[in-house]
């Protein structure tokens, strides 16, 4: 059975000629059979890509060609399917959307707690908030342990949520997490501004937690934005599936419950009635 290849990674860098750059970008890939969606903004690029080791290793190779680009960190998984249709690269207002036009995010990571020491706090039973930015339908299958979750519909409400936070909370030790660290990155300095007195985030995101850490301390599956759906701390695809009428991500244990029906329904639908 043939194995692919999944990356991804980012970076916060002023960019210009952003759709010049994008007809570059999506040539080296085509030609290399390589699918899935790079978003480039005056802010930066996001990539998310799929294709045979070989082709993978290259297309790497060609983005360090670019000074801009060569000290991106990828994040690596595996699949025995290529989970993208074709290859996309949208030019966006933001790599990550949320809507606050001074907010800039740095170029280099500010604050960043590596996975390993995320689990020494873990251990030490280091107190602590553990926040995770992600939608609502991303923290259904899984989260780290004692969560504070948010009632995201999408990373636009994240500002407006985070300024109700009382100042005893702004006040005790905050890690942030997301998939892969874009959404935290971004989130950085609004919390600094907000009066956060320290506020660290997730280095690489819960995909690299899993590469370093595996499982320890995070309960469940990780939401993918593609038709993997969702990895477990092996990042191993989980067989979980969107319902196709609302979306909703169904995890395998809920697709044998009674009351889901294949191309139909799932519990949240039913929920929703």
């Amino acid at each position: 059975m043939t194995e692919y290849t999944n990356i991804s990674g980012y970076k916060f860098i002023p960019l210009e000629k952003i759709a010049t750059l994008r007809v570059d970008l999506h040539k080296s890939a085509v030609d290399l059979g390589i699918k899935g969606t790079i978003l480039l903004s005056h802010e930066g690029i996001n990539v998310t890509l799929a294709g045979s080791a070989k082709a993978i290793q290259l297309y790497k190779n060609f983005l360090k060609q670019d000074e801009r680009f060569a000290d991106i960190v990828f994040k690596d998984s595996f699949s025995n399917f290529v989970p993208f249709s074709k290859m996309v690269i949208k030019l966006k207002k933001e790599i990550v959307t949320m809507g606050v036009e001074h907010v800039k995010a740095p170029s280099e990571p500010e604050n960043a707690i590596s996975p390993k020491e995320l689990k020494r706090w873990y251990d030490e039973s280091k107190e602590f908030t553990i926040l995770d930015t992600r939608n609502v339908y991303e923290t259904k299958i899984g989260t780290f342990k004692n969560a504070k979750l948010l009632p995201l519909d999408n990373f636009r409400q994240f500002p407006t949520l985070m300024q109700a936070m009382t100042n005893e909370e702004k006040a005790k030790p905050i890690v942030m997490f997301c998939t892969g660290g874009v959404r935290c990155e971004k989130a950085m300095p609004f919390l600094q501004d907000l009066g956060f007195k320290e506020v660290y985030q997730l280095h690489g995101g819960i995909i690299k937690y899993f590469e370093e850490c595996g499982g320890a301390y995070y309960q469940g599956e990780c939401f993918v934005f593609d038709d993997r759906v969702a990895i477990d701390p092996t990042l191993k695809v989980t067989g979980t599936k969107l319902c196709s009428h609302c979306q909703t991500p169904v995890t395998l244990a809920e697709q044998a419950e009674a009351n889901f029906v294949e191309m139909q329904q799932c519990l949240a639908c039913i929920s929703m009635e």
